[in-house]
């Protein structure tokens, strides 16, 4: 199988909005990612959809996207023809990031779980040398676990929200 263009990355676009807790899992990127972002970093964007996501409360934001994969690259190419403030750029993960200057966050969807342990820690690295001071990274993935969805997702997901809640709230207070 091609990494670059592998059968996965045709059946992905058929399944993508099948994952289980996708979308909510979207929704609690999208509130994470500030409305007055204005540089944004998307790590394997695939055919664009997260960078689309983020674009609509974010209109005037700029997003360079870094993808292995063509064919999903000519897919978002296609979304993105009159949209000059979107930058598609072909690397592969497993390699250091270019110089891209500073972002305000740098987003990821379903893509680092494809990278080794090593690769993911060093990638961790090398994203927060790339955040502004208040930038913010968020990583939507999803992980094997021990327990099924049912046994953790409910109260995961109420405390993320709660978590999101208390930050806001903390972010108003310290300003």
């Amino acid at each position: 199988m091609n990494r670059r263009n592998g059968p996965q990355k045709s059946s992905y676009l058929n399944i993508a909005n099948d994952i289980p807790h996708g979308g909510e899992g979207e929704r609690v990127l999208l509130e994470c990612v500030p409305l007055d972002a204005k540089r944004i970093l998307d790590l394997g964007p695939g055919d664009g959809r997260l960078v689309k996501l983020l674009k609509r409360d974010r209109p005037n934001m700029q997003a360079v996207a870094l993808d292995i994969s063509p064919t999903m690259l000519k897919m978002a190419r296609g979304y993105f023809a009159d949209d000059e403030s979107v930058k598609l750029v072909e690397h592969d993960l497993i390699y250091p990031l270019q110089e891209l200057g500073l972002f305000d966050a740098v987003v990821s969807s379903f893509a680092i779980h494809h990278l080794t342990h090593k690769r993911k820690r060093s990638l961790d690295s090398e994203v927060f040398d790339i955040l502004n001071p208040s930038g913010i990274f968020c990583n939507l993935e999803h992980v094997a676990s021990p327990n099924t969805a049912s046994d953790f997702c409910p109260d995961l997901f109420k405390l993320l929200r709660l978590l999101l809640l208390l930050t806001d709230r903390c972010n108003v207070v310290y300003q």
